[in-house]
């Protein structure tokens, strides 16, 4: 909505610059906060369990990179 006000065209907004902002904005703001939790103890982290998580993980993260140039 406060996008929409201030930006009246949207084909004036670079869309990759925009959700590269949101995803850095996103890293600044919640890491912290999910650091605090670990550390504190209220939710612990944990890596994926088995291989199987690891194998998913490695080969969708690679495809999902490549589409998002492709398309």
């Amino acid at each position: 909505m406060v996008m929409k006000k201030r930006v009246e065209n949207e084909d004036r907004v670079n869309m990759p610059l925009f959700f590269g902002l949101v995803g850095l904005f996103n890293l600044i703001f919640l890491w912290p906060g999910f650091i605090i939790l670990h550390i504190t103890g209220v939710e612990t982290f944990e890596l994926p369990p088995t291989g199987k998580i690891w194998t998913i993980v490695m080969v969708i993260l690679p495809l999902n990179f490549t589409a998002s140039y492709i398309l």
